[in-house]
């Protein structure tokens, strides 16, 4: 078993493995297929009702389906892949954001 920087990079590696069929943002999954995978992934960890802990990811809903991921990067701050801007942001947790439920990756919280 290596050192615990190394499990974190091999579970990144497979979990980025598992949901590389979503990798790209143009929506080309059906409905409740993200968050089926998202949830049946070994390596994540459902939290419901979310619980908004820094480190963990969450998942909105958008156009009425849960397809829109952040991480939670401190309390109440959020980093996410943004249309409207065109890149990565971070910003405040928008009060209208949809939250369906929120995942810790295992690797993470050792």
């Amino acid at each position: 078993m290596g050192t615990p920087a190394t499990e974190a990079a091999m579970i990144a590696e497979d979990l980025a493995d598992e949901i590389e069929v979503h990798a790209r943002y143009a929506r080309q999954y059906g409905p409740g297929q993200l968050l089926k995978g998202l949830i049946e992934s070994e390596h994540l960890e459902t939290i419901r009702p979310p619980k908004f802990i820094p480190g963990n990811l969450i998942i909105t809903k958008v156009q009425g389906e849960p397809r829109h991921l952040a991480l939670i990067t401190e309390p109440g701050v959020v980093l996410h892949a943004s249309v409207l801007h065109k890149r990565v942001v971070r910003h405040g947790l928008p009060a209208n954001w949809r939250v369906v439920c929120e995942f810790k990756v295992k690797a993470f919280h050792v």
